[in-house]
């Protein structure tokens, strides 16, 4: 389930069926025609102590692994694509608010559940415009992403760039007449990945931002040896620590790419993502809240930061406190036979139903 799609319907529609006996409300709002899910759970009225987020879109899986969307399970361990990132943290969410329901203490606690579908791609058209438009009303935010069950309390950002490269292609027996735009293309990614990047945080492990040219091909997809192509696409992850700016990065990248492609080459940029970075204040209430949750679901209480960009920082960016928690290893996130143990999904379970009471419960 990749982007906005017949199949994220289908989910979160079977989603809203599971938690609709203990909600109060259930709707799906759209941006751009893709669907959001936002129910809330106890006394109506006032604002929600706490908002769980997450994404049931997935990455797409390598075509060698023939049955990646049928669930597998073997010796307690499930495997599929999005197993870890992260239908599992909202499997497990989904069975807290059961279990708190079937309580009864469900309807004392005061929750809001936002699911979107194109996490992966983005988040234009789900977390973003649902956080900027004050539907959400949480004080606190919970991001159920896989951090081990550790309390993860930041994330890096990221600046994704597409870089077009141009020349003249033709015969490679000929290069005397062309200019071989390909050499050009791997001269500026050497040039990118040495880019001077001096700022460190050591709250993250490691403790510098980074950046990765992740792709470089011919833009019309020509793969033949003796043929130089016209143009060449590089693809750029930029990793930002939370006092980087994107505008920043993208302006050094911008320098960088003028500096090296020079007539008769050219180029042009488009950036394809703007993510803040973040951490939270040390004083953060949800921060220790979380913590005290996985220690009684008997869990060790270990805090950490997140190197990945999610959705956790467009909830900071609009005034509510997040922490990252989710079931897995976030090795396994994206991983070819992504798995889950269920010994973590249950625990999972645990933590969030002790989050939710200490979070949430009206007086």
């Amino acid at each position: 389930m990749v982007g906005n799609d017949g199949a994220i319907e289908r989910c979160l529609a079977y989603v809203a069926d599971a938690v609709s006996p203990g909600a109060s409300s259930v709707e799906l709002i759209r941006y751009g025609g893709a669907p959001v899910l936002l129910a809330r759970f106890g006394a109506s009225g006032g604002p929600a102590r706490l908002v769980f987020s997450g994404h049931v879109d997935v990455v797409p899986a390598a075509p060698s692994w023939e049955d990646a969307f049928t669930l597998r399970e073997s010796d307690g361990v499930l495997v599929g694509r999005g197993v870890v990132d992260m239908k599992g943290a909202v499997a497990a969410f989904v069975a807290a608010v059961e279990e708190l329901r079937s309580s009864g203490a469900l309807e004392r606690c005061s929750l809001e559940l936002a699911l979107t579908g194109d996490e992966e791609v983005g988040s234009e058209h789900g977390t973003i415009p649902l956080a900027a438009s004050g539907a959400l009303t949480a004080r606190a935010g919970v991001c159920g992403e896989a951090t081990g069950l550790h309390v993860s309390v930041g994330s890096r950002g990221v600046v994704w760039l597409r870089i077009v490269i141009t020349g003249r292609g033709g015969h490679a027996g000929l290069i005397h007449l062309i200019d071989n735009v390909s050499s050009c293309a791997a001269k500026l990614a050497i040039a990118l990945e040495s880019l001077p990047m001096t700022d460190r945080d050591g709250r993250f492990d490691p403790d510098a931002p980074s950046l990765t040219v992740t792709r470089c091909a011919p833009v019309d997809g020509l793969d033949a040896p003796n043929v130089v192509p016209d143009s060449v696409a590089l693809l750029v992850d930029r990793r930002l620590l939370p006092d980087e700016r994107p505008d920043t990065a993208i302006d050094q990248i911008r320098n960088c790419v003028g500096d090296h492609v020079r007539p008769p080459f050219g180029f042009e940029i488009e950036v394809l993502r703007r993510w803040p970075g973040y951490v939270l204040a040390e004083d953060e209430p949800i921060l220790r809240t979380a913590g005290a949750a996985v220690t009684a679901a008997g869990l060790p209480e270990i805090y950490e930061t997140d190197l990945a960009a999610n959705d956790s920082s467009w909830l900071v960016a609009a005034g509510i406190p997040t922490v990252l928690v989710g079931p897995g290893e976030p090795a396994q996130a994206h991983a070819t036979r992504e798995s889950l143990s269920k010994d973590d999904l249950a625990n999972a379970c645990a933590v969030y139903s002790e989050l939710i009471l200490s979070t949430t419960q009206r007086k």
